[in-house]
């Protein structure tokens, strides 16, 4: 349980394997990074297309008027960039909600159930044990967490008007 390309890497300096997917604390870390290399790409690419919206006119006339570059992305970067972070946010939090797939492929909930999530614990009573009505309970409470985070996060963006030509 103590291979892998980055244990290699660190047996050349004489550094003992980690444990990463077999000890509860590390377990978690694995899944961090995995969540990490997951989610960069798809959130980069969100804001990419967010900051290729905005029209280069509003930047050119922030700089004939002698605006700085704090000046520019904290009035026309930011505010305009608001529902691109807010689309991301609420995703990324739902998809934490429900995350499932990585820690089920890695650990299967891992170590005393050190890296066990409401997803994978929905699985295990629906699936594993058939207690459909404490998975249903768990789903529904999971909906209405997920419901509140979104909703707060949108009240939180709530009034910010978008400037953008249609």
């Amino acid at each position: 349980q103590t291979y892998g390309l980055l244990n290699l890497f660190l047996g050349i300096f004489n550094i003992p394997p980690v444990p990463w997917l077999v000890s509860p604390q590390y377990s978690k870390f694995s899944i961090i990074m995995l969540l990490l290399w997951r989610w960069t790409g798809y959130i980069t690419i969100i804001m990419l297309s967010g900051l290729q919206s905005i029209p280069e006119e509003l930047y050119e006339s922030a700089k004939i008027d002698g605006a700085g570059s704090f000046s520019i992305f904290f009035t026309i970067t930011l505010p305009l960039m608001k529902s691109v972070i807010l689309f991301a946010a609420v995703m990324g939090t739902s998809g934490l909600f429900a995350l499932f797939a990585e820690p089920y492929i890695l650990t299967g909930g891992g170590p005393n159930n050190s890296s066990l999530t409401t997803g994978l614990l929905l699985y295990r009573e629906g699936f594993q044990y058939f207690h459909f009505g404490s998975a249903s309970a768990i789903a529904y409470i999971l909906f209405c967490i997920t419901l509140f985070f979104s909703l707060l996060q949108m009240r939180l963006f709530n009034g910010q008007k978008d400037y953008r030509r249609t």
